[in-house]
């Protein structure tokens, strides 16, 4: 559709906006009544955007309602509200329709309907020439590319997004791709990875956000035990636990999966010694 969206439609898709931010912050009753002011201007949108009013009413409500109660969202909701995708016309000229309906299905585990959201937002933006905004599109295409296990495919966008972040040293995003980069080339090209952890680590621990690097130092943790090189896999591990055994408001589940990190470490080392371990001579 190349007719600019009209301002009522626009205000709608803010407040479905602000919905799914309250919903975020467990503010359901307010969540709910941002949807039912945007509902009340349905009868004012013009005919040609119902459908897609229509689209990100129901994901939009779809999803305050999953995070309020993920058990009540059933499969025939979600068959209803996927529907209305093919009387969609998809607003291919507005921004903010694409970047809502990404979020929105990528949050609910729909993934493959989320990337032509995503590469039409993308060519809105490729359009415009806004670099850092391509790289952003980028990114996101390539984390649904990731959830589905195309790595190959998620790969080319991280680099992209990469090699345009790179000339933005100070774009906090630079690191937070480089990282999922690296988590979709680690089995094909360990070397590789181990290098972009390094990177975002290092980008992170420059500004003093070690809880941020984390991730990265576990990453290498597990880099270096693949290869063998146990040593270098503690000295990560133990970085991750410092900093989140300092930290009260790191999750249990967080510990939970270090500490098995370090048991599989410590027996795979135990392993390597015993097979490397000279035979007694009688």
């Amino acid at each position: 559709m190349d007719t600019p969206a009209p301002e009522i439609f626009e205000a709608s898709l803010g407040l479905f906006s602000i919905a799914l931010t309250q919903s975020r912050n467990r503010r359901f009753d307010d969540a709910k009544r941002a949807i039912a002011v945007a509902l009340i201007n349905a009868p004012h949108i013009p005919e040609a955007f119902l459908p897609d009013f229509r689209l990100a009413l129901a994901y939009c409500t779809l999803l305050v309602q999953f995070r309020q109660a993920p058990e009540s969202v059933t499969t025939d909701m979600r068959s209803r509200a996927g529907a209305l995708l093919n009387h969609s016309q998809a607003c291919n000229s507005l921004d903010l329709f694409q970047r809502l309906m990404l979020e929105v299905l990528t949050e609910l585990g729909e993934q493959r309907r989320a990337i032509p959201f995503g590469e039409r937002g993308l060519a809105i933006t490729v359009e415009k020439k806004e670099t850092t905004g391509i790289a952003d599109w980028l990114w996101k295409i390539g984390r649904c590319y990731s959830r589905l296990g195309l790595h190959d495919h998620a790969a080319i966008t991280y680099r992209g997004s990469a090699r345009i972040f790179r000339n933005e040293p100070g774009d906090p995003r630079l690191p937070v791709v480089l990282l999922a980069l690296g988590n979709a080339i680690r089995k094909s090209n360990p070397s590789e990875a181990e290098g972009l952890y390094k990177e975002a680590a290092t980008l992170w621990e420059k500004k003093g956000q070690l809880e941020s690097a984390t991730p990265a130092w576990m990453n290498l943790g597990i880099v270096c035990s693949d290869q063998g090189r146990f040593e270098d896999a503690i000295n990560y591990y133990e970085r991750v636990r410092r900093v989140r055994e300092a930290s009260p408001a790191t999750p249990a589940v967080k510990i939970g999966v270090l500490y098995n990190n370090l048991a599989s470490c410590y027996r795979k080392w135990r392993g390597s010694m015993k097979r490397t371990r000279p035979s007694s001579v009688l």
